[in-house]
């Protein structure tokens, strides 16, 4: 099910919803893709359908200037990303079929820079999973400001992810439960099928306990 958004600089964007079966509302993970990258990702792409097999739905976005959505990627900024991914949570709480009280993040690589930093002043979501994050002096404020985090997160990396290191040292910094697994000899994009699989399966797990669960209590 595709949708249109508009951000701050009244640019369109493009959205994907992937809908579980059966009867909503259901919770929701809000992508936030890497540069380069859209909501087609091949690696975010059939991750959102095992989530529906989950019973999670999961809103994929295209930043300012990435896939379908308008813009050029000069105008792609961490900034302009943060305000995008404010705008589809702003977007996706409103949808019938969405549990506004049950939203997350999936941030990949710079995407996840862009959920951190969005997370930083933007409490609706609950938890987040970042995978191959980028957490290096990129966009340094996010780093100074780690503390202020609330939500749960999850990061995944590649043992021979050469921002890995800078992943372990961001983690000090937090104060809210964050757990990190690393995947041994997986690459920033996890291009060995076995080594996604291992994120997928992390990746479901993690949604399933922090929102299915807590949504049942």
């Amino acid at each position: 099910m595709k949708y249109y958004l508009k951000n701050s600089l009244g640019l369109k964007l493009a959205a994907r919803l992937v809908l579980p079966s059966g009867r909503g509302p259901f919770p929701t993970v809000v992508f936030s893709h890497g540069f380069d990258s859209s909501k087609e990702s091949p690696r975010s792409a059939p991750l959102a359908q095992r989530l529906a097999e989950k019973g999670i739905a999961s809103f994929l976005l295209d930043f300012t200037g990435h896939g379908e959505s308008e813009g050029g990627k000069a105008e792609s900024t961490i900034e302009q990303q943060t305000d995008d991914l404010k705008n589809a949570l702003d977007f996706v709480q409103d949808l019938d079929n969405v549990d506004k009280d049950m939203l997350a993040l999936h941030g990949s690589s710079s995407g996840a820079l862009v959920a951190l930093n969005l997370s930083l002043t933007d409490k609706r979501a609950k938890t987040a999973v970042l995978r191959a994050p980028r957490t290096d002096g990129y966009f340094p404020s996010v780093k100074e400001q780690a503390q202020k985090l609330e939500l749960s997160l999850l990061f995944i990396q590649g043992e021979a992810d050469p921002l890995a290191t800078e992943t372990r040292d961001f983690i000090k910094h937090l104060k809210t439960e964050a757990e990190l697994a690393i995947i041994c000899e997986a690459d920033h994009l996890f291009t060995d099928p076995l080594h996604l699989e291992q994120v997928f399966v992390l990746t479901l797990n993690w949604f399933e306990k922090k929102l299915k669960q807590r949504k049942a209590a």
